[in-house]
């Protein structure tokens, strides 16, 4: 977007249409909309634009608009290799260190990591636990890798 700020006295009208232009422009040897990198202070997000609407507020005596709310819904965009890497960090030969939350169940975490409930009572002997049907929130608990013996 071509956007110079206020001192610029760049019509309202001009930046809307530069923001559209630059949102919505549709990339015909890509085949997609534009992906959109938003950036302030320390947030970087990364997606496409969902929706957009322009709520004007203020007209000049002449009709132009002079002030005007611009809301976005932007869904969040992940390229595939980074993907695959954040999938990594749930594999079942990594070490899982877990902080319990209020109505966390021991089985319910071994599917999560292990894809599998079987190794419960491996994961509550390891940690110590007589039982798992309760786990006080804030404990944490180790989830071992699995082994290929």
């Amino acid at each position: 977007m071509d956007y110079k700020g206020p001192a610029s006295k760049q019509p309202l009208s001009e930046i809307i249409k530069s923001l559209e232009a630059t949102v919505y422009t549709y990339i015909g040897n890509a085949h997609q909309p534009p992906f959109l990198n938003i950036t302030w202070e320390t947030l970087n997000f990364y997606g496409r634009l969902k929706e957009l609407s322009t709520k004007y507020e203020m007209f000049s005596s002449e009709g132009e608009p002079l002030r005007a709310k611009i809301s976005m819904e932007i869904l969040k965009f992940i390229d595939k290799e980074t993907q695959d890497k954040m999938k990594g960090k749930s594999s079942p030969d990594l070490s899982h260190l877990v902080t319990i939350k209020d109505g966390d169940t021991l089985p319910a975490l071994c599917r999560r990591i292990y894809k599998s409930e079987a190794y419960c009572a491996e994961v509550a002997r390891i940690n110590g636990l007589t039982g798992f049907r309760y786990l006080e929130p804030g404990i944490r608990l180790l989830f071992p890798p699995l082994s290929n013996n």
